[in-house]
């Protein structure tokens, strides 16, 4: 039996089914006078391919700040990406970062229908014993991700944003849940204290102002204005690096 076009066999009970849609969102600027960004992309979209079943229906959304002399804004980069991607009917959103590679038994977690948000990153032994840590690699639906607003847009630099948005699925009671299994290949290859040490040395790229912004007493009163519903940027190109993914570069 041959399923339809946008239909896929389910292994479990013969039938077909809709064949889900999957937008992989990834926040992106490559460091001055570097190349190891764009080493990592390189490396991602490779691996990606492989990862995925022929059958998956996927597409990777580079989203790149512009070089406009301010810090690296992760959650605004994210939010467009998912505004961008939203556009194309989707029915899951990947906000990923570069340097993570996902092991293949990760795979059902990246191609199936979620009622709720996962954290498929939590599986990472560098942070998985943190029970509030919420970046590297987060799966939504669109309504979940629209009912909290997305991530907010005022968290310039390294760090903040993945724990405000942890703070905002807890506050509009997301049940989050993650994998059990499974483990990421880090293509930055730094631990936990190597990481901690580098960003001492380079505090230029911190979110210096991150526990002001996490205050409940500012917080509470600004995620539901500060975030996908407030977002303001200008497209400035398009390039489609494979069938599969298109690299956006966008001023904010």
């Amino acid at each position: 039996m041959r399923c339809p076009n946008g239909t896929r066999m389910d292994k479990k009970t013969k039938k077909c089914v809709k064949k889900i849609k999957i937008a992989i969102i990834i926040p992106f600027r490559e460091n001055k006078n570097e190349n190891i960004r764009t080493t990592q992309l390189s490396e991602f979209t490779h691996y990606m391919k492989f990862f995925f079943r022929k059958s998956d229906y996927y597409k990777i959304f580079v989203i790149e700040q512009s070089d406009d002399n301010k810090k690296f804004n992760r959650g605004k980069l994210l939010n467009i990406g998912f505004k961008l991607a939203k556009e194309f009917d989707f029915d899951l959103f990947i906000f990923h970062d570069v340097d993570l590679l996902p092991s293949k038994d990760l795979l059902p977690y990246y191609t199936n229908f979620i009622n709720n948000p996962i954290h498929i990153a939590r599986v990472w032994n560098r942070y998985s014993n943190n029970p509030s840590y919420f970046g590297g690699v987060v799966a939504f639906n669109s309504d979940d991700f629209e009912k909290i607003n997305g991530f907010p847009n005022n968290f310039w630099g390294w760090g903040g944003e993945d724990d405000e948005l942890f703070l905002r699925s807890k506050h509009n009671n997301l049940l989050i849940t993650f994998p059990n299994y499974g483990n990421f290949t880090d293509l930055e290859n730094m631990n936990i204290d190597q990481k901690i040490e580098f960003l001492k040395k380079n505090k230029h790229i911190k979110n210096m102002k991150k526990y002001e912004l996490l205050d409940p007493k500012y917080r509470n009163k600004s995620w539901n204005t500060n975030g996908i519903n407030s977002l303001h940027f200008r497209l400035l190109n398009e390039k489609k690096l494979d069938d599969n993914v298109i690299k956006i570069t966008v001023k904010l």
